[in-house]
């Protein structure tokens, strides 16, 4: 796993403060498979349940699954011809974790030129106030930046 902006985070650390002066959390994001694990699925659980008031019926480990972690787009290395650049490919879940804790994951496809943004599940509990969404698109263009990505698009926007 790696920390979001390592070098950020040694500067903070580096400044001169006052000696009991921590960052009081560690933000952290992994990009992972989208595979299916009992912790991503609890968390969509939470958040189908919540945010778009589905019954415990409709919401089941297979229909997850089907949703969201079996995508036919298979992980790749896409080596640019023109630039000599490396990109993966495929689609992925970029897990968003608060001391540990799972506290959202992104639903991503990546393309050769393109971060496509395909859904994203939060804690509505603890994360609710912050604008997720907001927070998602800010961090994928990142990653197109970070990456060498030339483009983002959304999937369907909804208002947080």
């Amino acid at each position: 796993m790696s920390v979001v902006h390592v070098a950020e985070y040694e500067n903070l650390i580096d400044t001169q403060r006052p000696e009991n002066l921590k960052p009081a959390h560690n933000f952290a994001l992994e990009l992972d498979t989208d595979g299916y694990t009992l912790e991503k699925y609890q968390l969509y659980a939470k958040y189908q349940r919540i945010i778009h008031r589905e019954s415990r019926h409709e919401i089941t480990p297979e229909q997850f699954t089907r949703f969201l972690c079996s995508s036919p787009l298979p992980e790749r290395t896409y080596s640019d011809k023109i630039t000599g650049e490396h990109r993966k490919t495929g689609s992925f879940h970029q897990l968003y974790r608060i001391d540990g804790a799972l506290v959202a994951f992104a639903v991503l496809d990546l393309l050769p030129n393109t971060i496509s943004s395909v859904y994203f599940v939060y804690d509505p509990d603890t994360m609710g106030k912050f604008g997720m969404g907001k927070v998602s698109a800010v961090r994928e263009v990142a990653m197109c930046v970070e990456g060498g990505y030339k483009y983002y698009g959304l999937g369907n926007v909804q208002k947080d």
